[in-house]
């Protein structure tokens, strides 16, 4: 037997999807606030004696917003991108995709350098990433999302997408949002997940 690549295309697993949420379907988003408890953003596995409260790391107000009769039409939508997405620019197994965490960030706040991916045991493991931006970038100052895509650190890619943007990105990249110096930046985050072969 004669080797040969799995694949021609090489996955950048990495893109920036525009305007996938119009700015209604952003301010529907925005409107669920209101429907659960917003709590301070910990670092960690999120398993039993995975996750801390570190501000030194992470300081931000999140809350999840689980699948409802008034988040639905969000994930179904999300559940029709994420397969076309993933075969555009990642190619993996993946099953399902968490509930969504919705963030805030406000004056001074920020999430310093990290990976999603779990070094826990799970049946199913994080492999895509995805931060739906909820706030126009002009109504903050700062608060630029930084990721690390081609191994080089020193050389972040850096954006500040508009409202209704999707960032998906290999849940191995370094990332993180700088912090705000002036107004408030708001996005959810969900986690896609599969698993290990």
């Amino acid at each position: 037997m004669y080797p040969i690549t799995r694949f021609h295309k090489i996955f950048p697993q990495y893109c920036v999807v525009n305007q996938v949420f119009n700015k209604e379907e952003v301010e529907k988003i925005i409107d669920l606030e209101d429907l659960e408890k917003f709590q301070r953003g910990q670092v960690g596995s999120g398993q039993v004696g995975g996750s801390e409260l570190n501000k030194t790391s992470r300081d931000s107000a999140i809350m999840w917003l689980p699948p409802n009769d008034s988040s639905d039409w969000l994930y179904r939508k999300m559940a029709g991108l994420i397969p076309q997405v993933n075969y555009d620019f990642f190619n993996q197994d993946i099953e399902a995709f968490s509930f969504f965490q919705y963030t805030v960030y406000r004056k001074d706040e920020f999430y310093n350098w990290h990976v999603d991916a779990e070094d826990g045991y799970s049946t199913l493991t994080r492999k895509m990433s995805a931060v739906v931006i909820l706030s126009d970038p002009r109504s903050y100052d700062g608060g630029e999302f930084e990721i690390v895509v081609g191994g080089n650190v020193t050389n972040p890619e850096v954006m500040k997408p508009n409202a209704g943007d999707v960032i998906f990105f290999n849940s191995w990249f370094p990332h993180r949002v700088r912090p705000i110096s002036d107004g408030v930046r708001k996005s959810l985050v969900t986690w896609i997940s599969g698993k290990w072969h």
